[in-house]
């Protein structure tokens, strides 16, 4: 008899710790007391609703900052095409530049210097 019960009980707390984890949840102290949040999903949606447009790459003004770190003096237009900025102006000489600026990464494309005779 003793045998049996030391059995049964050993069978039913195994039983219960297998179905505590299955059944967690959270428990919140705050300034109304303790309250318990009965469907707690935990950070598994977390990702779920993030914004997946976060990174946009670079801004209009960033690209200007790129053109002027090469060279770029006196800027005169910043526009977007087809994934990349073209900003348009001058180096210290006074002669043309275009300088095309990926939108993604802020990688310097392509240098244009306009040539003057």
């Amino acid at each position: 008899m003793k045998r049996a019960s030391i059995a049964a009980i050993s069978f039913v707390a195994l039983g219960l710790g297998f179905s505590i984890p299955a059944q967690g949840q959270s428990i919140q102290i705050g300034p109304g007391g303790v309250t318990v949040e009965p469907n707690y999903r935990g950070d598994r949606d977390r990702d779920r609703y993030r914004d997946r447009r976060e990174y946009r790459g670079i801004s209009s003004r960033d690209a200007a900052r790129v053109a002027r770190s090469n060279g770029m003096v006196n800027i005169r237009d910043v526009s977007e095409r087809r994934g990349r900025y073209v900003v348009r102006g001058d180096d210290r000489r006074g002669r043309g530049m275009i300088v095309t600026v990926s939108s993604r990464t802020g990688d310097i494309i392509d240098v244009e210097r306009e040539r003057r005779w």
